[in-house]
């Protein structure tokens, strides 16, 4: 069960003010937010959810519930929030959530989500990662892996939730590792900038010429620490942790390999039964998953965005 605290019913109201505000893609005003402010209530009551706790347990509204609701009070919200309700992008919120995202292994994929669908598709995916790793009771050491965070940083709701957990993940026994091939992007933004100083271990990997000036000038790049990135061969980068850095390369096992790699040539050309199904077996070799660092009781949420 998630989180129940005296507030828990504020708080999930305020986070539908953020649902609403990314599905419109716009920023509510005060007369707007005090609307959809009755609306969420009244549609709570309506489901028989009221501020006493036993009574949370109830099935929550819908999107269409909510909707119903306001379209009594506001009819122009009710209008924007039609594509999600009955229209094209109705197929993720007509209704509850059918899954609970338990495991030691948790892997978010945004792959089949239409463009449209992105924004809020990861901004319900960052809430629930939350809420698991700030549940008191099953609190244990998680490592939350986000990969192509540029495209999160666009959001301005995904760039908070970064900025927040780099913030307090420690807090909560949680480690944030954010992963991009566009660190300019990220660094675009105050958000962006505050989440890499938030980051106790840096890695850079060779970067394009016309992204090297902002790069050099985030991590405070020496000449030869800037030549080196811009002619780093595969495998090949800097690591910093502190007031230390120290150059390397890496060089991946052949299952490694065959589990990271995304060059089109070597996946088409694959002869193996997981080419067909995006997955490797590793019945015939246990000891590649013994030895996890994070004990059998941990948890890992990793976030590809882009695949």
């Amino acid at each position: 069960m998630w989180r129940l605290t005296l507030d828990a019913l504020a708080r999930r109201s305020l986070f539908l003010h953020t649902v609403i505000s990314v599905l419109l893609d716009t920023h509510l005003s005060a007369g707007e937010r005090a609307v959809l402010d009755q609306a969420i209530t009244a549609a709570y009551r309506a489901a028989g959810i009221t501020p006493d706790p036993r009574t949370w347990t109830r099935p929550a509204p819908t999107l269409r519930e909510l909707r119903d609701t306001l379209t009594t009070g506001d009819a122009v919200a009710a209008e924007l929030a039609h594509p999600y309700v009955d229209g094209a992008f109705n197929n993720l919120l007509t209704g509850p959530t059918t899954t609970r995202p338990d495991g030691h292994l948790v892997v978010f994929s945004l792959r089949d989500l239409p463009d449209e669908l992105k924004a809020i598709g990861t901004l319900l995916i960052l809430d629930a990662v939350w809420r698991r790793v700030a549940y008191p009771v099953l609190r244990r050491p998680r490592l939350v892996v986000v990969d192509e965070a540029w495209l999160l940083m666009r959001q301005p709701a995904g760039a908070e939730f970064l900025f927040r957990m780099a913030k307090a993940a420690r807090k909560h026994w949680a480690g944030l590792t954010v992963a991009t091939q566009d660190a300019a992007d990220v660094l675009g933004s105050d958000l962006g900038k505050a989440v890499v100083a938030n980051a106790a271990t840096q890695i850079l990997l060779r970067q394009a010429p016309q992204a090297i000036d902002e790069i050099a000038r985030a991590f405070t790049l020496s000449s030869g620490e800037r030549q080196f990135l811009l002619t780093a061969e595969q495998g090949q980068g800097l690591l910093s942790a502190g007031t230390h850095r120290a150059a390397f390369h890496a060089v991946a096992s052949p299952t490694e390999h065959a589990l990271v790699t995304s060059n089109p040539a070597e996946l088409a050309g694959s002869t193996d039964s997981h080419a067909d199904t995006g997955f490797l077996d590793l019945d015939g070799e246990p000891s590649v998953l013994s030895g996890d660092e994070f004990g059998p009781e941990s948890d890992v949420a990793q976030i590809p965005l882009d695949s």
